[in-house]
């Protein structure tokens, strides 16, 4: 049963990694909104005018919900297997880093207009 386990983290981590993309782009964006609202530096000409607010609940949401998704589901597969800490956590990361590597390539501007 153990066997089971090992190929259902790697999918879960790599479906994550993918989803990791959200919280990361709206971080992103919640920093260009805080570098223009605190100090004026207008990195980006098309950044909406008094946005920062917006900004910072997009990325707090999206962290509210991605985050409890990656932690909770490991500590359960972890608690199951009961493997070696450092496996366990190098065998998560690298399939977090193949899923989000992987989503960097996708346009999601193109789901917009097809």
């Amino acid at each position: 049963m153990k066997q089971f386990y090992w190929p259902l983290i790697a999918f879960v981590n790599f479906v994550l990694g993918i989803l990791f993309y959200f919280p990361s782009i709206t971080g992103y964006m919640s920093v260009l909104y805080a570098l223009n609202y605190l100090f004026g530096w207008g990195i980006d000409p098309h950044l909406e005018p008094n946005f920062f607010i917006g900004s910072l609940l997009m990325t707090v949401a999206a962290c509210l919900f991605y985050f409890p998704l990656l932690i909770f589901p490991n500590l359960l597969f972890y608690k199951q297997l009961q493997p070696n800490k450092l496996l366990y956590m190098s065998f998560t990361i690298v399939f977090l880093l193949i899923g989000f590597a992987t989503n960097m390539h996708f346009r999601f501007d193109r789901l917009l207009y097809y």
